[in-house]
This record gives C-alpha cells, sequence and structure tokens, in this order.
C-alpha cells in the first residue's frame, strides 16, 4: 500500500514538473495569437473630393488580400480601418481621435491635404508611420515619418514646363485655385522658372466653392495665351473647360490640365467635351502603356462593379509595399520601405526619393479629336 502511494506521489510530482515546463516555454501570452498589424485611413470618402479619393480604401483592401495570398501571409495578420472625413479638416481630426482611442494603429493612412496637414502632427507624435494621400508638392519633406506613393504637384510640375516649351509658347494663362497646394506648386515650381525664361505670364485665382467660370474664361479670351494651363479638383475642371469652349479657347490655344482631369474620363463626363485637351498623367492610365494595369482594371471591376482610377491602382501598390516591406524586416519604417524598392507594381516600378516621396516618371497624355487617349510628345 505504501509502495502504490509513494508511486501515486512520483507520478503527480513529475506531471507537476512537466507542466511547470511547459507554462515556463509557453510564456504569459500562451493560446493567444499574435496581434495583428493595424493599418488605419482616414480619407475622403465620400463628398465632393470623393471623385478623387472614394474608391481608395477598395484598392487599398484588394491589395492586401493580394500581397497576403502572394506571400502566403495570413490575412487575418492584417487590420484595417478605413473612416471618411468627408474633405473636412475637422472630421478628419475627430475620426483620428477615435481611432486613437480604440488602438494604435502600426501605420496611418490620410488624405487629401487639408485633411492630412490637420492630423499629421498629433501623428507624428506617436511615432506612426504615416502615408499621405495628397498632391502638396513638399509634404513629405519635413516629416520624416511620412510617405507617399502617389503622383503629386512636384512631379508634375516639370511636365507643365515640358508642354509650354513644347508648344514654344510666349504667353501663358493659369487657372490656379486659391489653395496652398496649388499656389505652392504655382510660386515654387513654376512661375520662377517662366519669369527666368522671359516667357509672359497672366494667373487667375478662384475660390473652392466657385461656380461661375466665365469671367476668368473672358479674361482669358483678351489676353489670347499660346497655353492654358488649369489645375484644380475635377469639378473645377469640368466648368472651366466649358466656360472656355465658349471662346473656343480650347482650338485657339492649347490647353493642359492637372491630374484630376483623369476623374472626368472615367466619370460619366461626354467625351466630346473633353477632346483637344491634354493633361498631366501616370504611365498607367496611357493605353497600352502598363498592361499589368488594364487586367488589373477588368479584376477591380468584377470584385467592385466599378472602373477603378490611377489613385486606387496606387492605393493597391501602397498596400503590396507594406505587407512586403513588413514581412521582410518586421517593421514598416524608411528603411523596411526601402528594402522593397524599386518596386514593380501594377502602376508600373515605383521608387522613392529621399524624402520618401514617388520619384517614378509622370507623362502627358491627350485626349485627341477622335476621342482616343495617346501620348503627347513634343514635336
Amino acid at each position: 500500500m505504501k509502495q502504490k502511494l509513494s508511486i501515486a506521489v512520483t507520478i503527480i510530482a513529475i506531471l507537476g514538473i512537466i507542466g511547470c515546463i511547459i507554462c515556463a516555454c509557453s510564456g504569459p501570452d500562451s493560446g493567444k495569437s499574435e496581434k495583428p498589424f493595424y493599418i488605419a485611413g482616414n480619407i475622403p470618402l465620400t463628398g465632393p473630393i470623393a471623385s478623387f479619393s472614394g474608391q481608395y480604401s477598395k484598392g487599398f483592401i484588394m491589395g492586401i488580400d493580394d500581397a497576403c495570398a502572394q506571400l502566403g501571409i495570413d490575412r487575418k495578420g492584417f487590420k484595417t480601418d478605413f473612416q471618411d472625413n468627408a474633405g473636412q479638416p475637422t472630421t478628419a481630426v475627430t475620426v483620428m481621435q477615435k481611432q486613437l482611442m480604440s488602438d494604435v494603429p502600426d501605420v496611418y493612412v490620410s488624405g487629401t491635404s487639408g485633411m492630412s496637414d490637420a492630423i499629421i502632427p498629433e501623428i507624428s507624435r506617436k511615432d506612426i508611420p504615416h502615408f499621405l494621400v495628397s498632391f502638396d508638392a513638399f509634404m513629405t519633406r519635413d516629416n520624416p515619418l511620412t510617405f507617399r506613393v502617389l503622383p503629386n504637384f512636384k512631379i508634375e510640375a516639370p511636365l507643365f514646363l515640358k508642354f509650354i516649351s513644347g508648344k514654344d509658347s510666349k504667353r501663358i494663362f493659369f487657372f490656379t485655385p486659391n489653395l496652398k497646394a496649388y499656389l505652392e506648386q504655382s510660386n515654387k515650381l513654376i512661375l520662377p522658372e517662366l519669369k527666368q525664361k522671359g516667357i509672359d505670364y497672366k494667373r487667375e485665382l478662384f475660390e473652392f466653392n466657385q461656380k461661375d467660370y466665365r469671367p476668368i474664361a473672358a479674361k482669358a479670351n483678351q489676353y489670347n495665351p499660346d497655353v492654358i494651363v488649369i489645375s484644380g479638383y475635377s469639378f473645377h475642371l469640368y466648368p472651366i473647360i466649358r466656360a472656355l469652349r465658349e471662346y473656343d479657347l480650347i482650338n485657339k490655344s492649347a490647353v493642359i490640365c492637372t491630374l484630376d482631369y483623369i476623374d472626368l474620363l472615367h466619370g460619366n463626363t461626354p467625351k466630346d467635351e473633353l477632346k483637344n485637351i491634354a493633361f498631366t498623367s501616370p504611365e498607367c492610365e496611357i493605353p497600352g502603356k502598363v498592361q499589368e494595369f488594364a487586367r488589373w482594371r477588368e479584376k477591380f471591376r468584377q470584385s467592385y462593379g466599378s472602373l477603378p482610377s490611377y489613385v486606387d491602382a496606387y492605393a493597391y501598390d501602397t498596400a503590396r509595399i507594406i505587407v512586403d516591406a513588413h514581412s521582410k524586416e518586421r517593421k514598416v519604417d524608411f528603411e523596411g520601405i526601402r528594402s522593397v524598392m524599386p518596386f514593380d507594381g501594377i502602376v508600373g516600378r515605383i521608387d522613392l526619393d529621399d524624402e520618401r516621396d514617388l520619384s517614378s516618371t509622370l507623362v502627358i497624355g491627350y485626349l485627341n479629336k477622335e476621342g482616343v487617349i495617346e501620348e503627347w510628345r513634343a514635336k
């Protein structure tokens, strides 16, 4: 009897030792899954600016899905939360505050310019890598935790100058929004070059909510420019173009629009009203230039029932870059992002400069009189 009791005690003791060893090896988090990599988004998904960014979250989430599948990574390891700031800076601040209260993101994504400006200081104080969906020329320069994988005014400005030079222009007329980002591009990157070359120009500013552009079009007609440069959101560009057509300025002058013209091409705007106009563009928006983009557009359409623009494609590639960097470096900072550069995206080759900003080449597109998009080249 005593021998059986002794054996039982010995067995219990051994089991206890084994249990302690298992607990020690497992640690306090035993049985718990690893915390997902959390990406928070804060961009206009509704409101007038949504013509630019309304489908960004769809492209981004598709990018997470596809990157995980391609790299053999568990999709559950990534958590996304995209919220709508409706293009209002105060709403963007509220959205950010709510997101930070629930959990601190590993990466933050915000846009557009005014909304990002409102939250950059707080996101930077939290040491969170911050991807910007904005056009401002120098937005990443003074913020070492910011990145931008999107065409922007810094790499667009040289194309305006190239177009002006290619037309051997002597008189340039500018339609420019009275907004910080556009004024910065104009004042720092375009007008000084024209002054240096002795090219005459006239710039007319308009307000964000302006509706009637006929008075400015009348001034343009009186000025009789060789080239007209139109900046602004797509809901600015279309009424400006219509106002110019009243004076036949689309035919009398060479006209080039900013990147947002592409939104009109993808929207319901009658193509006849957009003909004979040049526009700045990423390579992927020129038919046949980036084959992968055409295949991806069809996949997006089948998934969401709508066609994406280059903005949504850059969202897709941004997400893939983040997943790739995290899988290799287990972190998404400047070194991690640079480790996967250059990156072969569906928009073409992507690389960042020393300011963590997109350095890829843009081109000039042109919707000709037949309604066909082609790449514009100086003759």
